[in-house]
């Protein structure tokens, strides 16, 4: 931490906090108070500078240069103002990107960008390690602001191809075109890249709409009486069972497996399904009238006592977590879906998964290479020891998951806990969850994930 570092540098040149307060013509409760961690400031801000060149002019004065070149590492024969900087880089080191991030200057202004777009698409710094074979000590620095970025380099160039595949994954146009300044027309790789790559070219991060999304899915659910539903063309009906497995090719296929599955849920009835899939949401929704075909049956299945079992990857980009969500929101609210989520386990960057199972002797399994879907195969299976199997399987999967969604009685709250109001929803979020509340009907649901507690924080910090 910061704090713990300018004590050691302190320290080990044997000075004190007056005196660096008198070399650097700060006041010494400022130092305490950075010293303590009590006050955080941004490495960029004037106090550091000040703080930097106080350190700087103490350790020149009393031969203490070669102490802080040891500490840091940074090489005594640099000019001063390149000593100092080594300095700075060496105490922001590992401190979050808000911390470091300067929005107005050159070189700035683009690390802020790809923080920015590396969030908004949950990509780790693990993962962009493996997926441009880089080192990940330099994808810190770069975040961090220890290290120019060169926009013109190799590492830019295949940043913002993978970016752009992101983008296109979640069709996220919208927010880039607002971020970028784009107009949607115009908007493909090349403009993408184009911006991306520019120093000077701004992202302006327009006001979350996603978390919005999902609290207006939510009004909607928690204010309509639910009908009972009959079979009809908007429900999934093949005009064949099948009995005998069989092979589906990509989304397409996937889709008339799916078909198939439910088909045969209707008419079997089981007690349960179970599902999971951390392939690409886009077989499912890029068909819109299949969408409300799926969306129906789930409801179907769920009036005839069928209870639906759901492993969520919630490893996605935000756009896509919040397809997901306002997609099973309609079904979390019958309270007759058990969702959970895998909270440690680490997903393949190469491989994708599918496993849909009826344990009345169908299922679905497909094995794919990210970005290969639409040539990809998928197993129906009908053979009973091999659907035995997958349970077995899907029970060792559900051992290591956390639910996703609760129905509390009433609703948590703690000392830490904070309340909003918003167009008659009433928000609690808490360390670990967001829990929201329709204030007229009294419909309540718990939304269990780190990365729905932040977009709410965020988006409530400017109701």
């Amino acid at each position: 931490m910061l704090n713990d570092r300018i004590n050691e540098l302190i320290k080990e040149i044997n000075a004190t906090k007056l005196a660096i307060s008198e070399y650097a013509d700060i006041d010494r409760t400022s130092i305490s108070h950075i010293s303590s961690g009590k006050r955080i400031p941004n490495k960029h801000s004037a106090s550091v500078v000040k703080l930097i060149d106080g350190i700087y002019r103490y350790a020149k004065d009393n031969d203490k240069l070669n102490t802080i070149s040891e500490i840091t590492g940074v090489d005594i024969a640099l000019s001063s103002d390149d000593f100092k900087t080594g300095i700075t880089d060496w105490l922001y080191e590992d401190m979050p990107a808000k911390y470091v991030i300067d929005k107005h200057g050159d070189t700035v202004t683009y690390i802020y960008k790809i923080n920015v777009l590396l969030d908004r698409f949950n990509i780790s710094n693990a993962e962009i390690t493996e997926k441009l074979n880089c080192d990940p000590a330099v994808i810190s620095r770069y975040r961090n602001g220890g290290r120019d970025v060169n926009p013109a380099s190799s590492f830019s160039l295949k940043l913002a191809n993978e970016l752009w595949d992101r983008v296109e994954s979640a069709k996220d146009y919208s927010f880039i075109s607002k971020s970028s300044g784009i107009k949607k027309d115009n908007l493909n790789r090349d403009s993408f890249q184009e911006w991306f790559t520019d120093y000077n070219a701004p992202i302006v991060v327009p006001r979350d709409s996603n978390t919005k999304s999902i609290l207006e899915t939510f009004t909607v659910t928690a204010t309509t009486k639910q009908k009972k539903l009959r079979r009809s063309k908007n429900f999934i009906l093949p005009a064949k069972q099948v009995d005998a497995p069989m092979s589906y090719i990509g989304n397409e296929g996937l889709r008339q497996a799916v078909e198939q599955f439910f088909a045969t849920a209707l008419e079997k009835e089981p007690r349960y399904l179970c599902l999971y899939s951390d392939s690409s949401m886009k077989w499912m929704t890029e068909d819109s009238q299949f969408f409300t075909k799926w969306q129906n049956s789930m409801l179907l299945l769920i009036q005839k006592g069928v209870k639906i079992i759901i492993i969520h990857n919630l490893k996605r980009s935000t756009p896509e977590l919040t397809n997901a969500i306002i997609a099973w929101l309609p079904l979390y609210q019958t309270g007759k879906v058990e969702p959970y989520y895998f909270e440690h386990a680490r997903l393949s960057n190469i491989f994708s998964h599918s496993l849909f199972i009826n344990p009345k002797g169908h299922a679905i399994t497909g094995l794919q290479i990210k970005g290969t879907e639409e040539n990809s195969i998928y197993h129906y299976l009908t053979d009973t020891n091999e659907i035995s199997m997958l349970c077995d399987s899907y029970d060792r999967m559900k051992e290591n998951a956390v639910p996703l969604v609760e129905h509390p009685d009433s609703i948590p709250e703690d000392n830490d806990s904070k309340t909003y109001e918003y167009n008659g929803i009433n928000i609690v979020i808490t360390k670990d969850a967001v829990y929201l509340t329709h204030n007229e009907t009294g419909v309540n649901i718990g939304l269990k994930h780190h990365l729905l507690v932040k977009s709410f924080n965020e988006f409530c910090e400017e109701l």
